[in-house]
């Protein structure tokens, strides 16, 4: 994308520390060297190391090079799921949303082809959710609003699939999830503490009562560079 490149690069750049590849404390290759592995003229990787710098995650040292900061590593957040695909909101003891917008009787979510169903009105809430006060991610809920009007402080404040689950006279008949790889605009990055264009993971979810209704519909942002998802299946 034009405009971008240097841009693109520090995120490959940043991919390297997040990961491991670069330690902290480690010496990167020289400007000139990096210059070449990306085909790219020198000064465009001059600004992506400055984006570094500015981020805290490089330390460039007169005469010496450029080094890793010693705490350029975010703390990592493993969410881990099962293979009944709920592993997912069971994973944090921490986990602390914080509802930024919430509108009743909204008349459709944003459904897609073979989602199945609406329901005649849904509870609309945007929640921010944090582990230890760090964001990590951004949630656009979609619930009946039936079954949101029996116990609204639990829904805006617990994990909403697991609160559907407890209903006695819903059983969720299927769910599916979609996951995708984007960047973080300027709303994503400022609510989850980012930079603008830093990869985040879209996942969507929808589930689906026994009459076929979607009662429940979540398009969450995370972020990429403390997020983790891990999956295990039983054998």
């Amino acid at each position: 994308m034009p405009g971008k490149l240097y841009v693109n690069i520090a995120e490959t750049m940043r991919q390297r520390i997040d990961s491991g590849e670069w330690q902290p404390g480690a010496q990167i290759p020289t400007i000139n060297t990096l210059a070449k592995e990306f085909d790219v003229a020198v000064v465009t990787i001059r600004q992506a190391v400055e984006m570094l710098e500015q981020d805290g995650m490089l330390k460039r040292r007169q005469g010496k090079g450029t080094f890793v900061e010693p705490n350029a590593r975010p703390d990592q957040i493993w969410l881990q799921m099962d293979s009944t695909w709920f592993g997912l909101e069971r994973v944090h003891k921490g986990f602390d949303p914080k509802i930024l917008n919430a509108v009743d009787n909204m008349s459709q979510p944003p459904l897609h082809e073979g989602d199945g169903f609406p329901v005649s009105a849904y509870h609309y809430m945007r929640r921010l959710h944090r582990v230890d006060g760090t964001p990590y991610a951004l949630v656009d809920i979609y619930l009946d609003m039936e079954i949101y009007s029996r116990s609204p402080d639990r829904f805006d404040s617990e994990r909403v699939v697991e609160n559907i689950k407890a209903q006695p006279d819903i059983t969720i008949k299927s769910a599916k999830e979609s996951l995708t790889v984007g960047e973080a605009n300027a709303e994503v990055a400022q609510l989850l503490n980012v930079r603008l264009y830093a990869p985040v993971a879209l996942v969507r979810r929808v589930v689906k009562d026994q009459r076929g209704r979607v009662v429940f519909l979540a398009e969450c942002v995370y972020r990429g560079d403390i997020v983790n998802l891990e999956r295990s299946f039983v054998g």
